[in-house]
């Protein structure tokens, strides 16, 4: 169990420091699924309305 947990550990970390330009991202099904169902102006304030949400949240 170890020697395989050891293994993806060591391919994350590979991939992740891995400054090859030849792989492109690619979404997830459910991503581009999902991607562009909710749609806001563009003076939208997500920052602002986040801080809103979390103040009410903790009060």
């Amino acid at each position: 169990m170890d020697t395989k947990r050891s293994s993806i550990v060591e391919s994350f970390f590979d991939n992740l420091t891995n400054n090859d330009d030849k792989t492109e991202f690619t979404y997830t099904p459910l991503v581009k699924e999902l991607s562009g169902i909710i749609h806001l102006d563009d003076s939208f304030d997500y920052k602002s309305d986040y801080t809103s949400y979390l103040e009410k949240k903790y009060e």
